[in-house]
């Protein structure tokens, strides 16, 4: 028996069928992965949106201005703890209120007519411009802010305002012009007059006060520092000129010089300046400040002419002291030169006049007129009324001429005095007149405290010290200094004298200060006292030959 036969199976669809089938499941799958990205990337904005909102809130809520924000009605929206701070409202209460609850009369009424102009014409005032306004606190306090105003659309028009407070900025600009005006007053009450220097340019200008040296030229006005200098002095344009060197090495300076006025008339004026730096340690420009000393050197005149007329009166004084010596030390070659003549008169008249004889008694007559002469010349140099005038003498030669005049008191006292001098030339710019008057003061004084032990000597010596000074020191035996004499030997009108006036040791150390020294005392080891004076040398220094 034949095995059974397989029955054919149905036929499948064939291979073409399918792909419409995998194209639609394709494209399915693609949308389906574009709604997945659609969304993923909805909800990363969303987060992104959310993430930047929290960072704002906070940079507003830690910005040190005030920030408030209010609708196209004036109402406030949102209002930072600055805000709160500055006017002293919590935002739970202040949102929603009307803007202009932080605003002063009449600004307050106002603010809405502002809002509503700006609204129609879009002109804007002070949207995008700053500027400086005047704002109310809750108290009522009204106090200057800066406000800046911009705009932003979020579905309706709102407005944000930053505000800074300027009180403490205003306090600040307020102490800053009062200081200023006291500074100016001060200024014209010290009769002082500010000013600046171009050198580059030689421009001057005033920055304070008129100019002294140019009246009329007004505070801010420019000069050309060349006409300025024109109406200097020449002689006291040259000192200037050199001041003018000196500041652009960069060091500051001060000088006085003469102006001639429009009326002819002279005026004395300081200036000190003091040098600006640019770059590369360039002087740019020089500030100064110019005084009127006019009557301060008139005053310094009038001092001085008080001062010389004093020194006089003691010149005299001392004249008057030692009278009785001048007198014996004038009647001396006085008598002798009568005893001469007398005696000369006698020969011829009894007829047996010898020459020789004659001409010695002549010659001794001559002598002895020379030295009564030298005596009182000695006298008129000291007593006479001069000008103060300076010139280089030899210290040593100055004591030396006063020789006629000690001796007198060397004679009378029984007192020798030895002059000790270091170098036979050391030149000093003095008034000769007053430096002899110190010095026969002090020898005067030496003989009166010596007076009394008549023991020792008298020792005149002068010293350089290294310093560019000489010191003259003059030395005696006599019965020293005690305390109360040491403590007020400077003062006017104290002296130990019976009959002294009390000035000669002030105004003896009056004239040294003037010249540029010092008077010093000091107790002798050997009993007595030194008294010690210094005065400067010429150029600091010991000039060969005689006197300059």
């Amino acid at each position: 028996m034949a095995p059974p036969a397989f029955a054919a199976a149905p036929p499948g669809p064939a291979p073409g069928q399918w792909l419409p089938w995998l194209v639609a499941g394709a494209a399915l799958l693609v949308l389906a992965l574009v709604l997945w990205q659609a969304r993923r990337r909805g909800l990363l904005d969303s987060v992104l949106l959310e993430d930047s909102q929290k960072l704002m809130r906070s940079v507003v809520e830690t910005a040190a201005e005030a920030i408030i924000t209010m609708g196209a009605d004036g109402r406030i929206r949102t209002f930072n703890r600055a805000a709160e701070a500055m006017f002293g409202y919590t935002r739970d209460e202040i949102i929603g209120e009307d803007v202009n609850t932080l605003m002063p009369e009449p600004h307050a009424r106002r603010h809405h007519r502002y809002v509503s102009r700006y609204m129609e014409t879009g002109e804007a005032r002070i949207i995008g411009i700053g500027r400086y306004v005047e704002a109310k606190r809750r108290d009522g306090t009204i106090f200057p802010v800066h406000l800046a105003i911009s705009e932003f659309q979020d579905g309706e028009r709102i407005f944000t305002g930053i505000l800074r407070d300027m009180t403490q900025v205003r306090e600040l600009e307020s102490a800053l012009r009062d200081k200023e005006k006291s500074l100016k007053m001060a200024l014209r009450a010290a009769n002082l007059n500010v000013w600046e220097w171009e050198p580059a340019a030689d421009v001057f200008r005033t920055l304070e006060g008129d100019s002294a040296v140019m009246p009329g030229l007004a505070t801010g006005e420019a000069i050309q520092g060349a006409d300025l200098r024109h109406r200097v002095l020449p002689e006291d344009r040259r000192r200037i000129e050199r001041a003018i060197g000196r500041v652009h090495e960069g060091d500051s300076q001060a000088f006085e010089y003469r102006v001639k006025q429009d009326d002819g008339t002279l005026r004395w004026f300081r200036s000190h300046t003091t040098p600006v730096f640019g770059p590369e340690h360039r002087v740019e420009r020089v500030l100064g400040v110019t005084r009127d000393i006019t009557e301060s050197k008139e005053r310094e005149a009038e001092l001085a002419s008080q001062r010389e007329r004093l020194t006089h009166v003691a010149r005299l004084s001392t004249m008057g002291e030692m009278a009785a010596g001048i007198a014996h030390e004038i009647n001396q070659p006085l008598t002798a030169i009568t005893t001469y003549a007398q005696g000369s008169k006698r020969m011829i008249a009894a007829g047996n006049a010898d020459t020789a004889k004659l001409t010695r008694a002549l010659g001794n007559i001559s002598d002895q007129a020379l030295r009564a002469g030298e005596v009182i010349r000695r006298l008129r140099a000291l007593i006479r009324k001069t000008d103060q005038t300076r010139e280089v003498r030899n210290i040593n030669e100055l004591i030396s001429e006063l020789e006629p005049l000690v001796s007198i008191d060397v004679r009378g006292n029984d007192i020798p005095v030895i002059y000790d001098f270091d170098q036979p030339q050391i030149p000093v710019k003095v008034d000769p007149v007053q430096i002899q008057q110190v010095m026969l003061n002090l020898l005067r004084n030496a003989f009166d405290a010596s007076e009394e032990r008549r023991s020792g000597d008298i020792i005149v010596q002068t010293r350089l010290n290294g310093d560019g000074e000489v010191m003259v020191r003059v030395t005696d035996h006599g019965t020293g200094m005690s305390e109360e004499v040491k403590n007020n030997v400077s003062n006017p009108f104290f002296t130990t004298k019976k009959n002294g006036m009390g000035l000669g040791v002030s105004i003896c150390m009056s004239i040294i200060r003037s010249h540029g020294g010092e008077v010093t005392y000091e107790d002798n080891p050997k009993g007595g006292t030194i008294v010690t004076l210094t005065l400067p040398t010429v150029e600091g220094g010991v000039r060969d030959g005689g006197n300059s």
